[in-house]
């Protein structure tokens, strides 16, 4: 949907900013600039600098485990044997995700500053004392809407965390009509379309479900404005959540276990499958009073996302920095 795009940042930052991809960093000197704000992707180059401050952005949890996912953190409250990190589904059971890992720790080290996008993720990492930035959203087009139509609605990248495979137990088991928008179908390496194809064709063979592929920005702000509820039975501890922040920004209800950043969200919180089916169900007074609720934490959530005022923040830590107070 409205992804944090980072382009934003140079749009309304009152710094002079210059965007580079990560296979483009050879073009650049790192220490030409003031500061080196790494986002994504790790280059040799960060090592060697010696001039500019450097802050190093995590995103996920990249500096406990290399792949990013710490499904354990919610699978291994269910499984009678834990998974670790030699049999976590496939996740971490190969050389390179520790090699990952180390490279990730190497440079939270050399950084002047870690910086995060939540106070979930600032606690997360507290040993590293990070700044919380928050991130600059879409909030003029997330825009909320009376009429709610009776359907759930669920989205996510299709693979395993997401979970895809709850949100149809959900509408199979309750009876309720259901919207699932799904990305990365295309036929690409990672062979995701042929690997989840059993999926596919049981969402596509039930006619409780609405099946919606790769839908553009303007269709899924479509969908999610009108859906009853947002449903999100995900098995990762989601960092920030733009789905979540999307759908109580447009005022619709949001239900999703009690991990990661989510519940700073919603409080509708509960802790399986079943316990989202009741409140799905929940009746027509509690239904008005949970949309007033979420009306007023998108509200909140406006004012600390729109852009003006979340790149405020960004350009006061450059300040700081620039001045050497950090």
């Amino acid at each position: 949907m409205c992804k944090f795009c980072l382009a934003i940042v140079k749009q309304y930052s009152k710094h002079d900013i210059t965007l580079c991809d990560i296979n483009d960093i050879n073009k650049y000197e790192c220490d030409d600039f003031d500061i080196v704000h790494v986002h994504s992707g790790i280059h040799k180059k960060f090592f060697s600098i010696t001039k500019a401050k450097l802050i190093y952005g995590v995103h996920s949890f990249n500096l406990t485990c290399a792949m990013g996912g710490f499904c354990c953190s919610i699978l291994n409250k269910f499984l009678k044997e834990p998974l670790t990190c030699l049999n976590c589904l496939g996740y971490l059971g190969i050389k390179t995700g520790g090699d990952n890992l180390k490279l990730s720790i190497k440079i939270a080290q050399k950084a002047d500053l870690i910086s995060v996008h939540s106070e979930f993720m600032k606690e997360f990492y507290h040993a590293y004392n990070p700044v919380y930035l928050p991130l600059p959203l879409e909030t003029d087009i997330l825009i909320p809407c009376d009429e709610k139509e009776n359907y759930i609605f669920y989205t996510a990248r299709l693979s395993f965390e997401k979970n895809p495979y709850g949100f149809l137990d959900i509408v199979n088991k309750s009876g309720l009509k259901g919207k699932m928008a799904l990305y990365n179908l295309s036929e690409d390496i990672t062979g995701t379309k042929n690997h989840y194809n059993e999926l596919l064709e049981l969402i596509k063979n039930n006619k409780n479900i609405e099946l919606i592929l790769n839908p553009s920005k303007e269709q899924m702000i479509d969908l999610v404005r009108h859906a009853k509820f947002t449903v999100l039975p995900y098995f990762f501890a989601e960092p920030f959540g733009i789905a979540a922040a999307n759908s109580v920004l447009c005022g619709t209800p949001l239900i999703t276990f009690p991990y990661g950043n989510l519940r700073s969200f919603t409080k509708l919180l509960p802790n399986t499958l079943d316990e989202m089916i009741q409140l799905i169900k929940m009746d027509d007074e509690r239904y008005r009073h949970e949309l007033n609720e979420t009306l007023k934490r998108g509200n909140e959530l406006r004012e600390i996302h729109k852009p003006e005022n979340a790149i405020k923040k960004w350009d006061e830590m450059y300040d700081k920095m620039r001045m050497k107070k950090i």
